[in-house]
């Protein structure tokens, strides 16, 4: 059999996925980008989610990832960040809202698949909702100057796919917490031994992660920049008070020489 050659995963960084949701119009790609981006979850796990399957009464917002839709089916709860539940709830209310300004407007059911368009019967399976979200994340794409294809292989995919948010969630989430937590929360066949109960996983991602899966909430962004700018000018502050040390020492060093020699203690060379 021929050698099959693999070429790495194009990396996506905070930078790159904001530079995607700022030239992002379309409501429900947004929406649904941004539970990638925060959650982790698989695309056709995000596009499977329910109305009944969000928790808005709990911070950070609780999914329920449903076991029919997981790779490994086993079922599992995960979080957004704050940014993704505003956008999420918009989504939601813009198209349950007043059907004269939006002519696909329905009544809302718990049941209902969030990011499903039309009340159609069939329409609601998730997915039939892939292969038009994926058209429209490609034309995305393409917009921003993000669509270049791997060189391997007969159909040569795209560098960048809606899978490339699930990586980077990994990598942020196994950075700043433990592989362990990282492999729950995405989902992967996890080490029997590693338990914890939900509101501990849930302050884990609150305080460690989810400023990291932040990308638009210029109010975070900002408190961000600002502590790492105290940071550094605590930093320097130290450097300072240390230079002045240094200072005082030689000065006293000198001090001390110059009344040995006149003692005539020490004697000059």
């Amino acid at each position: 059999m021929p050698k099959t050659y693999r070429e790495d995963e194009a990396p996506l960084d905070a930078p790159d996925i904001r530079k995607i949701l700022l030239n992002c119009n379309n409501r429900r790609l947004k929406a649904y980008l941004l539970i990638l981006a925060s959650g982790g979850m698989r695309a056709l796990e995000g596009l499977a989610i329910r109305l009944c399957d969000i928790d808005f009464s709990v911070t950070p917002t609780k999914i329920h990832i449903r076991k029919e839709f997981a790779k490994t089916r086993t079922s599992r709860d995960i979080y957004i960040s704050d940014e993704a539940t505003y956008y999420l709830k918009q989504c939601i209310d813009w198209k349950y809202g007043d059907k004269g300004k939006n002519r696909h407007a329905k009544i809302r059911s718990n049941s209902d698949v969030v990011f499903s368009t039309y009340n159609i019967k069939g329409v609601s399976n998730p997915r039939t909702i892939y292969v038009k979200v994926l058209k429209e994340f490609q034309k995305l794409l393409t917009i921003v100057g993000m669509d270049e294809r791997k060189e391997e292989g007969t159909h040569k995919r795209r560098k960048i796919t809606l899978h490339s948010f699930r990586r980077f969630v990994k990598t942020v989430i196994s950075d700043q917490t433990n592989q362990d937590y990282s492999e729950w929360f995405l989902g992967h066949n996890k080490r029997p031994y590693y338990t914890k109960r939900e509101p501990e996983r849930r302050e884990m991602y609150a305080t460690k992660c989810m400023k990291y899966l932040t990308f638009l909430d210029y109010t975070t962004l900002e408190a961000r920049g600002k502590s790492i700018e105290a940071n550094l000018q605590e930093k320097d502050r130290m450097i300072q008070n240390l230079e002045a040390q240094i200072n005082l020492l030689i000065t006293n060093q000198t001090e001390m020489s110059r009344r040995l020699y006149e003692a005539g203690i020490l004697k000059k060379d």
